[in-house]
Parts: C-alpha cells; sequence; structure tokens
C-alpha cells in the first residue's frame, strides 16, 4: 500500500448524481480506486481495510480530499450551476485531532466554498445510536464538526426510526438508509 501511494497507483472515479426532473448532474461523488499495474483495478473492499488497519487511510483521505476539491473547482470554475462534491472519510481520519484543520486548508487552497463539499464517514462506523451514549456522542461531534465547517451532513446506513429520531435531533441534514 504505501508503494501505491508513493508511485500514484490510486485515482478518483467521479459517480455522478443526477437531478431526477431537470435531470441535470448536480453533484458528484468521489470514489477512490486502487490502479495496480499487474492487476488493473482493485476492489476497494481488497485495499481499504488494508489502509484502515495500517493507519495509512489518513494520508490517502487527505489526497483523497485534496484531488476532489481540486477536480471540483476546476469543474465549478465557469459553472452557472455549481457541483456538489461528495466525499467518503474514513473512521479513523475522522478522529485525527486535526482533521477540521485540515478541511479548512484543503478548501482554502483549492477555493471550494464549504457549501459545495458534502463529507460522508464511511460505513466502517456503524452507529447504533439510539441505543449507546457512546456512539450518540461520536455522531454530535461529526454533526458539530460538520456544521462548524458549514457542510451539509448525510448519515447513511441509518435502519431504524430511533436512529433516525436521534440524528434529527443532532441536527443532520439528510438520513439515507
Amino acid at each position: 500500500m504505501r508503494n501505491a501511494l508513493r508511485d500514484g497507483e490510486f485515482v478518483l472515479m467521479y459517480q455522478p448524481i443526477v437531478d431526477a426532473r431537470s435531470k441535470r448532474i448536480v453533484a458528484a461523488e468521489a470514489l477512490q480506486r486502487w490502479a495496480d499495474p499487474t492487476r488493473g483495478l482493485v476492489s476497494p473492499a481488497e485495499f481499504i481495510p488494508v489502509l484502515e488497519q495500517t493507519g495509512l487511510i489518513v494520508g490517502v483521505g487527505t489526497w483523497v480530499l485534496r484531488e476532489a476539491c481540486r477536480q471540483g473547482a476546476h469543474w465549478n470554475g465557469d459553472a452557472t450551476a455549481p457541483l456538489m462534491l461528495s466525499v467518503n472519510v474514513s473512521p479513523r481520519q475522522f478522529a485525527q485531532n486535526d482533521f477540521a484543520d485540515t478541511v479548512r486548508r484543503v478548501l482554502a487552497e483549492t477555493r471550494v466554498p464549504p457549501k459545495r463539499l458534502q463529507l460522508e464517514v464511511t460505513e466502517g462506523l456503524q452507529l447504533d445510536v439510539a441505543l449507546q451514549e457512546r456512539d450518540t456522542a461520536i455522531a454530535r461531534a461529526i454533526v458539530d464538526l460538520g456544521h462548524g465547517l458549514g457542510l451539509r451532513l448525510t448519515a447513511e446506513g441509518v435502519e431504524t426510526e430511533a436512529q433516525s429520531e436521534v440524528l434529527r435531533e443532532l441536527g443532520c441534514d439528510s438520513l439515507q438508509d
């Protein structure tokens, strides 16, 4: 993984998000892929757990954020209807003390307005927020940080009405199952 990072083998692909009525692309989700020179594109299911276990996910995650924002700034440069960018963030990356500063720095470097960035904490962070105080505290910290950065927040993997209720009370902007 260290060699893949050093050798620039990680790439971003973008999944368009289309407005159902106008059929216009309104957002793009950055999806990380590993273009292994011998195996081709490697499934994230194979390499993300290794990045998480080794701690390399923090550096790779920062690279993903920066590259996605650079691409978004390029796309939005002359756009009359700028795109929203969606970037996945690892729970380990989010837990870094300097995470908020990293996001602010990348936004300033790329000149992407905070309202154009949506951060999604990946499925690795499964909250059963209705039942455990610690998980609710983590969710509250995520929501507070996101709103402090001027971001809209989408909670993914919401499976129960109790989870929905807690996330609404915490101020989460959107819920997705």
